[in-house]
């Protein structure tokens, strides 16, 4: 691991751990793990999606929602435009689900 990737991993994780985000991310990892089961695949779109239908202010979790899908029961298939509105020209990986709950806390 580079220099870079050990910094923005460094930085997910601290991400990861604030008080706002940290309410709502292990219920929001876990609708990922719900996704991946009944569809094999989920975007950061479908999480987007299911904390606007539920109430849940998705921008509170900040940079920790880079997160949601690195605890190892994830495998980056490719790039997909992202849906929300102010996703403009954006792009985000789309993960294919490999089983588990994952395989550590980051």
């Amino acid at each position: 691991m580079n220099e870079a990737e050990k910094r923005k991993e460094e930085g997910m994780a601290t991400a990861a751990g604030t008080l706002s985000a940290s309410i709502h991310l292990p219920e929001i990892r876990a609708l990922a793990h719900e996704i991946g089961r009944a569809y094999g695949v989920c975007s950061i779109n479908d999480v987007r999606a299911y904390c606007d239908g539920r109430g849940i202010d998705y921008e509170i979790l900040g940079n920790s929602a880079g997160s949601i899908f690195k605890d190892g029961s994830w495998e980056p298939i490719k790039y997909v435009k992202a849906r929300h509105p102010k996703g403009q020209a954006h792009i985000v990986m789309l993960w294919k689900y490999r089983g588990g709950e994952g395989t550590s806390e980051r």
